[in-house]
């Protein structure tokens, strides 16, 4: 076993082979699991595929066929083309728009859009869709 495959899996609850393992590291806001690879934060369904399975996942998706959002047991997961619909100049501006409301969370967004929360998060944060600016007062970005 790698060392970084060693380090994943110091985090995760392996139990029988047709059970949830449960991951037991970080987790965002949303409460899903994430873990450090490489430098960037990923989803933890993604990292266990990558570990355990050869071929890309480019323009795929990682699902589990449980509904536990932080079992990682690769006997659980699937990919699946995305289907993750990618936003317009004129979402970006209804994104910040909606994001005024004091009411509204990045999930609701994700939502709504059909987009993933770090997606709604981006756009909110100016990181994509730069150029496309909603018009009044400024979007902060997090509510406080």
């Amino acid at each position: 076993m790698n060392t970084k495959k060693e380090e994943f899996y110091k985090f995760v609850d392996v139990q029988g082979e047709d059970d949830c393992w449960e991951w037991r590291g970080c987790k965002n806001k949303a409460g899903q699991g994430i873990f450090n690879w490489r430098g960037t934060w990923v989803s933890i369904a993604w990292l266990s595929w990558v570990l355990t399975n050869t071929g890309s996942t480019k323009g795929m998706t990682v699902h589990r066929n449980c509904d536990n959002k932080l079992c990682v047991n690769p006997q659980h997961l699937f990919l699946e083309k995305s289907t993750y619909r990618r936003l317009t100049g004129k979402d970006a501006i209804n994104i910040r728009e909606l994001w005024r409301d004091k009411n509204t969370t990045l999930e609701k967004l994700a939502d709504l859009f059909d987009v993933s929360v770090c997606t709604i998060r981006s756009v909110l944060l100016y990181d994509t869709w730069k150029e496309y600016i909603p018009t009044g007062k400024p979007v902060i970005y997090p509510k406080k």
